[in-house]
């Protein structure tokens, strides 16, 4: 096993090969081998910065309450690339993110017995890209979990570009909502060596799992995928690869005729 040392690397400086190969190493870290009382500080330059916006949030209605059990929703879940053109209503949007966001934190940011965890920003980012979504304009928002509220951060790219530069399947660029995961790369790595890496991308993993089954509970579907392109993600997201990395993403919407169907089950 190896011993956890203090890590003062600038990743910044590296070279891809040697970068590769440091994280390759330190991902054979387990959390244990972590002393808690060695954890460095994060930088301020290597935290995140703020997001660009115009001033305009949005509050989202309470989070739905009422949906199908969660075993029928694993039972049922699949995945959909075809999505009905229907808008999404607000309270579906506002539940899911807020069923992510809030699983997220009961099972990572509550665990951890130093403060420093939130002030160095080590957090999952649910960056909102709308194009229908009832009484919600066409744009590019940042969920602010402590408010439960969108924050403006961008234009949404246009329907037909989006279908031919924002993801790998075009698919994709038509559903009505795409939720991209990202998180402070550079933060993590600083803080917790290769293992941070490794730690992010589960957190992203387990988000948007979360997004996919409170999608099913409440009669959506959708699917998950690696997220966008890299130059779409850089223009329209601020996706830097450092301190707001690309880590995930899922589209979502109605399944074609399925619209107003629901009858939730208690």
């Amino acid at each position: 096993m190896q011993t956890y040392q203090r890590d003062v690397t600038d990743y910044e400086a590296l070279d891809a090969i040697s970068l590769m190969i440091k994280l390759h190493d330190e991902s054979r870290l387990t959390e244990a081998d972590i002393p808690a009382e060695q954890l460095p500080a994060v930088p301020a330059a290597l935290r995140q910065q703020p997001w660009p916006q115009n001033g305009l949030t949005v509050a989202l209605p309470p989070a739905l309450t009422q949906s199908y059990p969660l075993l029928r929703s694993v039972q049922t879940r699949q995945a959909i690339r075809d999505y009905d053109p229907t808008p999404i209503q607000q309270a579906e949007l506002a539940t899911i993110l807020k069923v992510a966001s809030d699983g997220d934190k009961q099972d990572w940011l509550q665990q951890q017995p130093d403060a420093d965890e939130n002030e160095a920003a080590i957090a999952l980012h649910l960056l909102v890209v709308a194009w229908r979504v009832c009484d919600l304009a066409p744009a590019i928002y940042y969920y602010q979990a402590e408010s439960h509220s969108l924050l403006h951060i961008g234009a949404a790219p246009i329907s037909k570009q989006a279908r031919n530069n924002l993801t790998l399947q075009a698919e994709f660029a038509e559903a009505p909502v795409i939720v991209l995961i990202t998180g402070n790369l550079a933060a993590a790595c600083t803080r917790y060596g290769g293992w941070g890496h490794r730690q992010l991308l589960l957190r992203a993993g387990a988000a948007g799992h979360r997004l996919w089954l409170a999608s099913v509970g409440l009669g959506l579907a959708g699917t998950t995928f690696a997220g966008f392109l890299p130059r779409a993600a850089q223009s329209i997201a601020w996706v830097n690869n450092s301190t707001n990395a690309s880590l995930f993403a899922y589209s979502v919407g109605y399944e074609p005729g399925s619209a107003g169907s629901t009858n939730f089950i208690n």
